[in-house]
């Protein structure tokens, strides 16, 4: 009985574990090029971008990109396009991983529920990972809009609602993971109580 569980266990997590191989690969490659675009204005690299509050800090961080990178031939704020690029092809792994993460104990627990129930709790967590993908998603549009504008044209006041609009993806975002996060460990949790 135990062997049969560890088996199933086993099995529903695969899918997870490697779309989280997949993402983690493509983090390093990330976090090799976040040091180019970590200042003091950006401790945290492209990410305090979305975090920055108002057009006075986004001026800032954009100001600390605008210059060279010695031994590289590109300006610091190419790379932090090439970061959002990197990142559109990680909003995509990492929803995946989420996905199979959540799918995996629900299908697991679905054993003893009607079928009707199974298919709204997988479409619910369907649902709640596509809202913290387009979220991300929105995000990373603002950010490559204010990228491209320069430190001078945000500066000017064109692109205030970029910034909203960023902060506010960022915090539906960071909403959603921190919930899907705690959501992933209970049903584990409830899926191993089960057997």
């Amino acid at each position: 009985m135990a062997g049969s569980f560890a088996l199933q266990a086993v099995v529903l997590a695969l899918p997870a574990v490697a779309a989280g191989a997949f993402t983690l690969m493509l983090d390093r490659r990330m976090r090799a090029l976040r040091v180019h675009v970590t200042t003091s204005a950006a401790p945290r690299g492209e990410i305090s971008l979305q975090l920055a509050g108002g057009r006075a800090a986004v001026v800032a961080i954009l100001r600390s990109w605008d210059h060279q990178i010695a031994g590289r031939g590109e300006r610091a704020i190419d790379v932090a396009l090439t970061l959002l690029d990197l990142d559109a092809i990680y909003i995509k792994r990492y929803g995946t991983t989420f996905a199979c993460a959540g799918l995996a104990p629900i299908v697991g627990l679905g054993r003893a529920w009607p079928g009707a129930w199974l298919w709204l709790a997988c479409a619910a967590w369907f649902l709640a990972v596509a809202a913290m993908g387009r979220a991300d998603t929105i995000e990373n549009a603002q950010m490559t809009e204010l990228l491209r504008a320069g430190p001078d044209g945000v500066q000017a006041g064109h692109h205030d609602a970029a910034i909203v609009r960023m902060n506010t993806a960022a915090r539906v975002k960071f909403t959603l993971l921190a919930v899907e996060s705690i959501a992933v460990v209970a049903l584990w949790v409830a899926f191993v109580r089960a057997r």
